[in-house]
């Protein structure tokens, strides 16, 4: 047994070792970023259908189903894409039977209430006659013909503005919101009334006249009925938050806080406190918030018991 031992330079193998330690420096780095863009790129052209879909379905609403998406391939992307498209193409079917529908239906609201109107103004013209021409119980009971009439012309008369806003379309021009006030103030009678207190400031608004003078009609003619003639009721303008604000405030009966959320709901009547016998026809209110609502602008009413209720409509400044 024997030790050989020998000598030799260690230079060479630590410039090799320096060499490939920045080799190894550059490559790593160099390797992760490219693995990386390359994940990043096969992970975005996975997912791109699932994008697409996501998009398509985002942009679906009841006015826009023209929403498609291209199918590629064969694979299970491109099958969920053909039944996305029928899906598509199914609800769009259906939207368009149902507009269909409601058009017929806002038709034939308008073509009934039109079509009233002539029979109910005679029946009001032969009642009135027999019941100043009969006093006593006969005239009594043509008052109460009468009334019924009133009721029911009334009746028509939001069925016809109902038909009207159903539509969905109006033309707002830059006008003066006084004079609309003042024709609507006109129309309820309340103008020699001494309970009405105006505090009107002179404001312009985009709106349609005759739909916002209804609106007024109906929340007057509301707080008309249900405040005692001992009462108040004030009709305030004021701008605020891009709004011109109509309200009516009056100190009649109010109404219960759990029906506040559904009187804009048609036909509702609150019937401890505003029933039939004072004349509502429980449309008033719904016409009101639907006429806001084409007016680009919002219906808000609050009350309370035995103090009074303030309704106000909002439309946009001009």
């Amino acid at each position: 047994m024997g030790v050989v031992q020998s000598g030799s330079e260690l230079r060479s193998i630590a410039a090799l070792q320096r060499a490939q330690m920045g080799v190894f420096m550059v490559l790593v780095p160099a390797t992760l970023l490219l693995a990386s863009l390359g994940a990043w790129f096969l992970t975005r052209r996975a997912l791109k259908p699932i994008e697409d879909l996501t998009t398509a379905a985002r942009g679906i609403s009841a006015t826009n189903m023209n929403q498609r998406i291209v199918v590629e391939g064969d694979d299970e992307f491109g099958d969920l894409a053909e039944e996305f498209n029928g899906m598509v193409g199914r609800l769009h079917n259906s939207f368009e039977k149902q507009q269909a529908l409601l058009e017929a239906q806002k038709q034939f609201t308008a073509d009934a209430s039109h079509e009233l109107r002539t029979p109910l103004t005679r029946i009001k013209l032969v009642s009135s006659s027999g019941r100043e021409e009969n006093p006593g119980e006969i005239g009594e009971r043509f008052g109460v013909i009468e009334g019924a009439a009133d009721h029911m012309a009334g009746l028509v008369d939001q069925l016809l503005t109902l038909a009207r806003t159903d539509g969905g379309k109006v033309e707002l021009k830059a006008l003066s919101v006084t004079a609309v006030l003042a024709k609507a103030v006109a129309l309820t009678g309340l103008g020699e009334d001494g309970r009405l207190k105006l505090e009107l400031k002179d404001k312009r608004a985009m709106i349609e006249p005759g739909l916002l003078e209804r609106a007024v009609v109906n929340l007057l003619s509301n707080a008309a009925r249900h405040t005692p003639d001992d009462g108040e009721i004030r009709l305030v303008t004021e701008e605020r938050d891009g709004l011109v604000w109509i309200e009516v405030r009056d100190s009649g009966e109010g109404i219960p806080a759990e029906h506040l959320p559904n009187l804009t709901k048609r036909f509702y009547r609150v019937d401890s406190a505003r029933g039939t016998g004072t004349g509502g026809t429980g449309l008033g209110l719904a016409i009101v918030d639907q006429i806001a609502r084409l007016h680009g602008g919002r219906f808000e009413i609050s009350s309370e018991v035995g103090v009074g209720t303030v309704a106000r409509i909002g439309v946009l400044v001009g």
